[in-house]
């Protein structure tokens, strides 16, 4: 477990000083180390240190479902919208995170499209796979006049890191 502190000490002057103990793990001796407060640095919330990004990576071994389409040119408008206005259930769905259906670029036989999806883990996706929400959300799927250049193509990745937008206050 890793903790942290900080103290403020008024300094000669206007100035102020902030000390900030390292970040050790429990139970070891503290070093202080004195900075100047910058007043910018009181608005903005810190960003996680290296071990705070590496501790929740490693509490949530996140999984990536993309399946890749390369749409026939003249059915773009019919495929967006067969997706765009469907009815899906995957919010029900223990370990779903995130939806993202993507447009990439043209080529001359092709409009690449991807669907991405964030799973919890790489065990709730595969759940997901076998249940009978998987079977309803592809019922029908290649029945009508193609769209696509053959069948997608299914890639999955672990997530090994994630770097997130520091939040910030106005």
């Amino acid at each position: 477990m890793l903790r942290g502190a900080a103290k403020l000490r008024a300094g000669r002057g206007a100035e102020a000083w902030i000390l900030r103990a390292a970040l050790l793990p429990t139970g070891a001796r503290r070093r202080w180390v004195a900075r100047p407060l910058r007043p910018e640095a009181c608005d903005r919330p810190r960003a996680p240190t290296t071990a705070e990004t590496a501790a929740l990576t490693e509490t949530v071994p996140m999984f990536v479902a993309a399946n890749r389409f390369r749409v026939i040119p003249a059915e773009t408008e019919r495929f967006e919208a067969a997706w765009l206005n469907r009815e899906s259930h995957i919010r029900e769905v223990p370990g779903f995170v995130t939806f993202h259906l993507l447009r990439g670029p043209a080529a001359e036989d092709h409009v690449l499209y991807s669907s991405f999806t964030l799973w919890r883990s790489r065990a709730d996706f595969e759940a997901w796979t076998r249940s009978e929400a998987f079977r309803r959300a592809h019922a029908g799927a290649g029945e009508a006049k193609p769209m696509t250049l053959g069948p997608p193509q299914f890639e999955g990745f672990d997530v090994l890191q994630t770097i997130e937008a520091q939040a910030v206050t106005t």
